[in-house]
């Protein structure tokens, strides 16, 4: 079986020609990124490769959320905190993948939460940037 370790959207860099099949730009890619090429570009498999924005690469956890979905960086989960059930973005830091929210007021200060199985992923950063909540309310 393989692993998914990163997935990215679809951007074909202008004024050039890539061999290939590709996928339609803005569609997501999943697979090993190559980042510091002339055309950074994700490996789906040995023979198939993708040109990406590199500013919608994220890692996956390992984790998946209570429907089996695989969860990755720059999702949006509801999941548990000790203000409810809020909705979150999924982050990696100090060496773990957590979803938290902002103190109310804060924009630095966030108590985070480790991920689990009992999160939801109800979308991305990316496409959905209208999920998450306002940081201060």
């Amino acid at each position: 079986m393989n692993i998914v370790h990163y997935r990215a959207k679809v951007k074909y860099p202008p004024n050039c020609y890539i061999f290939g099949t590709l996928k339609s730009e803005g569609t997501w890619v999943y697979g090993e990124p190559h980042v510091n090429t002339r055309i950074p570009h994700i490996h789906e498999n040995e023979h198939k490769k993708q040109p990406i924005d590199v500013n919608t690469l994220g890692r996956s956890t390992g984790y998946c959320d209570r429907r089996g979905e695989l969860i990755f960086e720059g999702d949006i989960v509801e999941g548990q905190t000790r203000h409810g059930i809020k909705r979150c973005v999924v982050q990696f830091s100090h060496g773990c993948f957590h979803y938290g929210i902002s103190e109310r007021g804060s924009s630095t200060k966030v108590h985070p939460y480790l991920l689990n199985s009992k999160v939801l992923v109800v979308g991305n950063i990316y496409d959905n940037p209208d999920l998450i909540q306002n940081k201060h309310e």
